[in-house]
């Protein structure tokens, strides 16, 4: 018992070097005994260990005012891998990076149903071994059942079957594969690379073709019992004309699209008309995204009522939540509309604390946030 004790606190006190490490890019061994509150000996015997396994390097010394210089240590980035295949955007991606989360290779999927052949295809170019890749994280929209890997989720995006990719990937990688829901993940990606941690909680809500949202609460992704927690378009909102509307049927992309050309077409919208646009069909995102930055009154007064829709929504979930910020992400972050403005004025005539509403900080919050899980995934296999 007491070399079963012994043997757990050494693995205890090498995780905690290894994040501590991790944390600060680089340190050094006094450094990382004052951090961790252990014994220079303690520390020694385990960063030796560490660097006899290859986990972490010594690279050059740090300064000092006074003494010999310290050695300083790094983790070893290239010591495991990481892949993510990403199905969050139109075109899917597969990405391979190291364990500092630095994107080594990227490459499209060109045809989901011979993804294996692709996987094979890409790790090879990238001079990549199988066995290197350590583990690998699918990134998908919709709820994922956690036991059959099989997706509940809306029609638009049916075309990916998560459980016979998994099994695809399974016959190349004995890594371990995780399915994750795109948006936990991106949530999980603006808290640690957008935020770097500086909120325990926020709300990561994505609009586009969907209307979906990722919770970190007290720093940890929320999933609640069904790993369905987030699920935010399904909620009944009100609309300007005090009909009672489902969220995501009403704001995502497709919908505000479809709006806007009815509208702007049977009122003989004088801007569209200008554009020699006379049929709803003619109408697409672009087209809208257009009439937005001309300031058509139609498509300001559409933002108008989806940034008051929004206002209530995030304003409620913040309050009953206790959340600092509301992260805005997706395609529909990006429209040339003062969107988060708006959404901040309706929060704060409201709320006796305040409550930030802000755009999303990364170009792929997804992917940040599907690297992040799989090198924390490596980082607890490595001893």
């Amino acid at each position: 018992m007491a070399s079963m004790n012994q043997t757990s606190l050494k693995i205890r006190n090498q995780y905690a070097i290894i994040d501590a490490v991790i944390r600060n890019e680089q340190l050094s061994r006094s450094a990382l005994s004052k951090e961790l509150n252990l014994s220079k000996p303690t520390i020694s015997t385990n960063v030796d260990k560490l660097i006899e396994m290859g986990i972490l390097l010594e690279q050059g010394f740090g300064n000092t005012t006074m003494g010999k210089k310290p050695i300083m240590l790094s983790l070893n980035s290239n010591y495991r891998l990481v892949m993510v295949v990403d199905f969050n955007q139109t075109i899917p991606m597969m990405y391979i990076s190291d364990l500092s989360q630095r994107i080594i290779a990227q490459r499209k999927i060109e045809n989901v149903e011979l993804i294996r052949n692709c996987v094979i295809e890409f790790v090879e170019d990238a001079c990549v071994s199988v066995k290197s890749i350590a583990s690998i994280v699918i990134s998908m929209p919709g709820f994922i059942d956690e036991k059959s890997y099989q997706r509940l989720v809306n029609p638009q995006f049916c075309q990916f079957d998560s459980a016979t990719i998994k099994a695809d990937l399974s016959e190349i990688f004995s890594a371990p594969i995780r399915v994750e829901n795109d948006i936990n993940l991106a949530a999980i990606g603006e808290q640690h690379s957008g935020f770097k941690g500086s909120s325990d909680n926020l709300l990561y809500l994505s609009i586009g073709l969907g209307v979906g949202s990722g919770l970190i609460l007290n720093g940890l992704l929320y999933e609640g019992s069904r790993r369905a927690a987030g699920e935010i378009g399904y909620q009944s909102v009100v609309n300007f004309n005090g009909d009672v509307v489902q969220l995501e049927k009403y704001i995502s992309i497709p919908s505000v699209v479809k709006r806007f050309a009815e509208k702007a077409t049977c009122e003989n919208d004088n801007w569209m008309t200008a554009y020699g646009i006379t049929k709803v069909e003619q109408v697409d995102y672009s087209i809208l995204m257009q009439a937005v930055k001309d300031n058509d009154p139609v498509a300001l007064e559409i933002f108008k009522e989806i940034a008051w829709i929004l206002g209530t929504v995030v304003f409620n979930m913040a309050v009953v939540l206790d959340l600092d910020y509301i992260v805005l992400g997706g395609e529909m972050s990006r429209i040339d509309y003062p969107l988060l403005k708006e959404i901040q004025t309706q929060m704060d005539s409201q709320s006796e604390f305040k409550i930030r509403i802000e755009a999303s900080k990364l170009s792929n919050a997804c992917v940040e946030g599907a690297l992040h899980v799989g090198v924390d995934d490596v980082i607890s296999t490595l001893i």
